[in-house]
């Protein structure tokens, strides 16, 4: 599953230099969070979950749970780090533990969208299947489908307690509600074309 994106090899490779070069003195904190949720989020519809939900786009999701947790959250703790000194020293971050299917759910109750029950696919067949496709595609020099990159991705993030090195550091989690309610109020307010606009004129 991994083998097929370059995603997880990047990730592993920039902590294994990261933690090379604090043991030459590098101040550096490294931080191994769920998936991010919350607000200032600038990435395209299919890759955010709750714009995605908020368009309706997941009539159907991996029957698994995964964990989440508010991007302030992390940035919080990213802080407490730098300040205790805690170089060189992965620190693996739990927000939330909740299904896929619950998650759409409940964004979709407080995004204000009339109720709805995803069907659920079995994650094992479905990362068979997308694998198989990737593969294929590339075998015949064609780039395989975008949209169906985040499989891999989501079965990598699953549910975990808070590690010993988080409730050392003390951080405190954020209800899920304000994250998702934040989230939504974000999306609502965002304006594409001027975010689009500052962003090719800096």
């Amino acid at each position: 599953r991994r083998s097929i994106s370059p995603y997880f090899e990047a990730k592993k490779a920039i902590e294994r230099t990261v933690l090379a070069a604090s043991c030459r003195g590098l101040k550096a904190v490294i931080v191994n969070p769920g998936a991010f949720l919350g607000p200032w989020e600038f990435r395209q519809v299919e890759a955010s979950f709750v714009r995605s939900v908020m368009e309706r786009r997941f009539p159907m999701v991996l029957d698994q749970a995964m964990c989440v947790i508010d991007v302030r959250d992390v940035a919080e703790a990213i802080d407490l780090a730098l300040s205790r000194e805690l170089f060189g020293l992965p620190i693996p971050l739990s927000g939330h533990n909740i299904s896929l299917r619950d998650l759409v759910t409940w964004t979709a109750r407080l995004a204000g969208l009339p109720p709805t029950q995803p069907f659920l696919l079995h994650p094992e067949a479905v990362s068979a299947s997308v694998y198989w496709v990737q593969r294929l595609a590339l075998a015949f020099g064609m780039a395989p489908p975008e949209n169906l990159g985040f499989v891999p991705l989501i079965q990598d993030v699953v549910p975990m307690p808070p590690s010993p090195e988080q409730i050392r550091l003390g951080v405190q989690i954020r209800p899920l509600d304000l994250t998702l309610r934040d989230a939504i109020v974000f999306h609502r307010n965002r304006k594409p074309q001027s975010i689009h606009s500052t962003l090719i004129r800096s």
